[in-house]
């Protein structure tokens, strides 16, 4: 129990850094530009919950999917790929396909970028939190 709650913690504490560094420093003016970024300001709690929410269900998934592994990073990175490959299928192309958007392919690079860089520094987490010791 004490291997989730701390992959769930530093999922969260990942997600969110990564989030407000990609989207609101990095590339907010990129994202203004395709008309992503609609809100004059985030709603903070239901983006709070989301990410909450995603995180107890990926420290949840990583033991069952990514156990038995010698190298925690290797199958970090592994756990995170996918996951975000099943992210950029879930989010990415709906929000592309339903979104008015200034240029589809941008979008559809810049956010499919962000959900596997995301996603494989929490692996990396989760295989550091739920690692063997030998």
């Amino acid at each position: 129990m004490k291997k989730y709650i701390f992959g769930a913690l530093a999922s969260t504490i990942i997600a969110f850094a990564t989030a407000f560094f990609w989207h609101l420093l990095l590339f907010k003016n990129l994202y203004e530009q395709l008309g992503v970024i609609g809100r004059i300001e985030p709603n903070i709690p239901i983006g709070f919950i989301a990410t909450l929410a995603l995180s107890l269900i990926l420290s949840y998934l990583y033991p069952k999917l990514a156990s038995g592994e010698n190298n925690f990073i290797e199958s970090g990175v592994r756990f995170g790929v996918t996951i975000g490959i099943l992210n950029i299928i879930f989010w990415v192309l709906k929000f592309a396909a339903t979104q008015p958007l200034s240029s589809v392919p941008v979008f559809m690079v810049t956010e499919s970028v962000f959900e596997i860089l995301q996603l494989v520094l929490i692996g990396i987490a989760l295989g550091f939190v739920y690692r063997k010791k030998i």
